[in-house]
Order: C-alpha cells, then structure tokens, then sequence
C-alpha cells in the first residue's frame, strides 16, 4: 500500500513497495528493448521522464549537502580544526569512523541511534541513486510510459537479458524523489539536535519529530503510533 505526501514536513509518506521497479520479463516479457545503443540515445525519447530522472539523481545531492552540513556540526563547525580534518578525508570509510567516534562522544544514547537510523537509510538511498547514475538507460517501443536500466556488470556478453532489464515509470522516479526530499528533512531536523543547548529536555521538538518517522520508529523498534513517542531507556 502506498500513501503520498506532498510535503517532507509530514510523515504521511509513501511506503515502501518491495516490487517496484519491475524487470522488464515480469512487466512484458516478449517486449522489445533497446539499450546502451550508440548514436541513438534513449533519454531523448522520453523527455518527461528524463526530466524526473535527472530531479532524482539531484534530490540526493540535497541529501549529502544536509548530512555534510549535519557532519561539520557534530564536530563543532566549519572552523573547528577536527572540522577541517574531516574535509580533508578522501575516503568514506575513514569519515564514517570519525563520524561514529565523535558521535558516541558527544551525543546521548538515543541521538546516536537516531543518527544511525539515518544513516542507515541514506545508504539505501544512494543505492537507488547509483543505479540512476551509473546503470544504461534504455526504452521500449511497447513501454512508451517507461525507461529502462540495466546492470553494466550484466552486458558483457551482449544484450542482457529481460530479467535483468529493470523498468522505471513516472511513479517510480517520484518515490525517489519524495524519499530523498524526506531523507534531507530528517538530516536537517538532526542538524537542529547538534546545536540543542545542554539544558533542553532530550524530547525536545527536532528528535521527537525524527522519532516519528515511520522508517526511523521501524528501525528502533518504537510504537507503531506516532503519538507514542518514548525515549529509549
């Protein structure tokens, strides 16, 4: 089942549809397909499509603006000299260390795992992203309200096969879009928790409404009614 939001700031949101986007032999299996064809460009074809294509890919640069801005804030703002340092890292692996070092220094137990939770969800996130950006784009003739991506790693003997040929329609890039316009809210929302003064109470407004995200609760392991916000022990 899937509910639409129009806002971020609510979290009446599209749930998560496990089947979407389809392979190509589940949606037509007999569809004729064109793919990483040179000289004949698919995104052309598809304008509409590929402008929402292209507003996905640049939704999860909101993301990554958001987590950085929440980042430098964990380690004391932009002129703080472990701010620096971090900057100076070429490698996320090395980042990540640091981020869940100075996490489990300065924040409370349940701000880390809030922190955790979104993290968590980035990553699935940029998977979804890094499909848009790395994978081969192709249309159908049979399909003329869908793009197609398909794998590189599954081409190097020709054509791949339809069951590796994924299908993306307009919703699909909308569920993308409306995922990583929420995931920035939430970074935003955690930057709000980092400069929460000392003697503000942990329920205060930023962590209880991250607290009650549907992705965040499931992930703690909270009440399912967003009214029964409670902090972990």
């Amino acid at each position: 089942m899937r509910r639409k939001t129009s806002s971020p700031f609510s979290w009446s949101v599209f749930m998560d549809d496990p089947d979407m986007p389809q392979p190509l032999s589940r949606v037509r299996s007999n569809a004729s397909y064109s793919i990483g064809a040179h000289g004949w460009p698919a995104l052309p074809k598809r304008p509409e499509l590929a402008a929402l294509a292209m507003e996905a890919i640049a939704s999860w640069s909101n993301v990554e603006a958001e987590l950085l801005a929440a980042y430098i804030q964990l380690m004391g703002g932009k002129d703080d000299r472990a701010a620096i340092a971090y900057l100076s890292l070429d490698t996320q692996n090395a980042k990540s260390r640091i981020i869940t070092a100075v996490a489990d220094a300065v924040l409370s137990e349940l701000e880390c795992k809030v922190l955790n939770a979104i993290l968590r969800i980035a990553k699935t996130h940029q998977r979804k992203r890094d499909k848009l950006a790395h994978w081969v784009w192709g249309i159908s003739d049979d399909l003329p309200d869908a793009l197609l991506l398909a794998n590189p790693k599954k081409m190097h003997s020709g054509f791949p096969d339809r069951s590796d040929i994924f299908v993306y329609t307009k919703r699909d890039f909308e569920e993308i879009i409306a995922d990583n316009n929420r995931l920035a809210f939430m970074a935003g929302c955690f930057i709000g928790v980092i400069r929460r003064p000392p003697d503000v109470r942990e329920s205060f407004q930023p962590l209880e409404t991250l607290c009650r995200a549907p992705e965040i609760r499931e992930i703690l392991d909270l009440p399912d009614s967003p009214n029964q916000f409670q902090p972990l022990k």
